[in-house]
């Protein structure tokens, strides 16, 4: 395309209402992030720290516009239940576990199943241990799904054979490669490698990646989510946008975990939570975002 072809696209675009970008219900992604169909987005983070709880919290506000598939590998239907259950319905996961439900619990859990704001048809669990990323793209343009996640991607069986980081270099571009050919939005979580006992314990980069740096290359986002205290599994945790194609990227926002309801919540650094108003990037400073600095001192700003 010329230059003059270019500029026309870009006049014509700007004269139309803005793209649909992904509503992620946590005002640091809805406002910092420009989500719109066929991304690729890494939410990473080490083993027990809740990534499973923070993506089905995410998954099921997102399903409440779009159509979601949840590719779990490792949580079968009865645990995301009991999750979903605890998050949703107001009842504690110990209760849920114990069956220490009273007929009016029972009673109230239905009456909440009936609230309209719940996407009861848009969000759907699927069991997906053995599947290829290829079987993934399949099954998700069958059920005509705009938004595939995926628990988790170092899990998803390869389609070559050979050593590990190459195995994990083809899923990573098979999920691009879905991603941009179908229009389909890829929201993979991943792990971090855990750091060597030896090792001061640090807030974790995109070199944490475990595995393969295609990973890092691919995405178009980057989310990063960890412990503020790796001593403290009770400790509030952080989720950081390490990577951010289109916007703003070395911003994180605090989040405070009810293990019992299994919902993390924005919180200041007092631990009062915040209200669900989100500040534009030229004000950040000071609100629930947080800019982290380089190593000169200076803000990051992408």
């Amino acid at each position: 395309y010329t230059f003059a072809e270019i500029m026309a696209d870009f006049m014509a675009r700007m004269a139309q209402p803005a793209p649909d970008y992904l509503h992620w219900g946590l005002g640091l992604l809805d406002e910092m992030l420009n989500t719109d169909p066929g991304s690729f987005v890494i939410v990473a983070a080490r083993p027990s720290v809740g990534k499973t709880a923070l993506a089905l919290q995410l998954g099921l506000n997102i399903a409440k516009n779009k159509r979601v598939g949840f590719y779990s590998y490792e949580t079968n239907k009865a645990r995301a239940g009991d999750r979903m259950g605890a998050a949703n319905l107001d009842v504690t996961l110990p209760s849920i576990k114990k069956r220490r439900l009273s007929p009016s619990d029972m009673l109230a859990m239905a009456a909440r199943l009936g609230r309209a704001e719940l996407p009861m048809e848009n969000f759907m669990m699927l069991e997906a241990s053995g599947m290829t990323a290829a079987e993934i793209r399949a099954d998700a343009l069958a059920r005509r799904l705009d938004v595939v996640m995926i628990d988790y991607i170092q899990l998803v069986r390869p389609s070559i054979r050979g050593e590990r980081a190459a195995q994990m270099q083809q899923v990573s571009m098979d999920l691009l490669g879905m991603a941009q050919l179908t229009g389909i939005t890829v929201v993979a979580l991943a792990q971090l490698r855990r750091p060597d006992t030896k090792e001061k314990q640090h807030a974790p980069t995109m070199a944490d990646l475990k595995e393969s740096g295609q990973l890092e290359q691919d995405a178009d986002t980057v989310l990063l989510f960890y412990l503020d205290n790796a001593d403290n599994p009770d400790s509030d945790r952080w989720l950081k946008i390490g990577k951010n194609k289109d916007g703003y990227a070395g911003f994180r926002a605090r989040l405070a975990f009810d293990g019992s309801h299994q919902r993390f919540t924005p919180v200041d650094k007092d631990g009062k939570p915040y209200r669900e108003e989100s500040p534009g990037p030229a004000e950040t400073q000071g609100t629930m975002f947080e800019p982290l600095e380089d190593e000169e001192g200076g803000d990051i700003p992408f």
